[in-house]
């Protein structure tokens, strides 16, 4: 983050204020930055056991391995000193960490296996909340040419008989042509078919769900 005379202010605002209420508990976010105990490259952490503290445990990622500029970070049972938000582990990275950067990533190989999981025991409560854009890899935009009647989406994986293929048309297709379904044609590929030819160009989106 830039700060008043455009120079680079080290932290983000944020990152000061977290880091503050977790690693001294109190004190000014205008006066000083915390002063975490720092552990130098190759340093050892415990590994199993139940640790237990009023505090929560902050990892920075630096472009030197000291207090300088904050590339990510992650948070692990913390609360937010702004909201007073508690939270089980926060990832987040700066601007300054580049494009592609990710705050949480996770990442699994198997066919029954799940990258992440949320879960939320309340039958009211919610499992996932996405505050902004939301961008997902079975999701794209096609059109059905006018005078044609179908739209064949190749280029796609893991389709099968139970994927649930959801299609949005974009415009209208003209006067008595509606989408009447989409169906998977193999593990590639899925077709959206017209009631009739489309009298205009039909660019539709769609999305598929399991």
């Amino acid at each position: 983050m830039a700060g008043s005379n455009g120079s680079d202010a080290g932290t983000l605002t944020r990152r000061d204020a977290i880091a503050a209420a977790l690693a001294i508990g109190a004190g000014s976010l205008l006066a000083l930055k915390p002063a975490p105990a720092l552990a130098a490259n190759g340093a050892t952490i415990t590994v199993g056991g139940l640790f237990a503290g009023s505090l929560g445990t902050v990892l920075w990622h630096t472009a030197s391995g000291d207090l300088g500029p904050i590339y990510s970070q992650a948070v692990l049972a913390g609360t937010d000193p702004q909201t007073g938000v508690h939270w089980g582990l926060e990832g987040e990275v700066a601007a300054r960490a580049g494009t592609g950067a990710v705050g949480v990533r996770g990442h699994a190989e198997g066919s029954d296996q799940s990258g992440v999981v949320a879960e939320n025991a309340s039958a009211t409560g919610a499992a996932l909340q996405v505050n902004g854009r939301a961008s997902f890899s079975r999701s794209g935009r096609a059109t059905v040419a006018k005078g044609a009647s179908y739209c064949t989406v190749a280029g796609l994986s893991g389709i099968d008989s139970d994927s649930l293929i959801f299609v949005t048309p974009q415009a209208d297709p003209g006067a008595g042509v509606h989408v009447a379904y989409a169906r998977p044609l193999n593990a590639t590929s899925f077709r959206v078919v017209l009631t009739a030819p489309a009298k205009k160009t039909l660019p539709f989106a769609w999305m598929i769900l399991d």
